[in-house]
């Protein structure tokens, strides 16, 4: 393997790693995965779970 092969691994391994620290990080914040709003989405129910829905109803 050359260096530049080296380099290129790193770099996606990183990326990676990175995508998945900052999923982690906004899923601990309570924030949903697009963050764009539900009224039009359709996998709403995937981002929120019963218990969210629930507390909506006691509002």
């Amino acid at each position: 393997m050359k260096l530049i092969d080296i380099l290129i691994i790193v770099l996606a391994a990183v990326a990676v790693v990175g995508v998945v620290t900052a999923a982690i990080i906004r899923k601990k914040k309570g924030k949903t995965g697009c963050d764009c709003g539900c009224s039009s989405c359709a996998g709403c129910t995937a981002c929120h779970t019963a218990k969210d829905k629930d507390k909506n109803a006691d509002a």
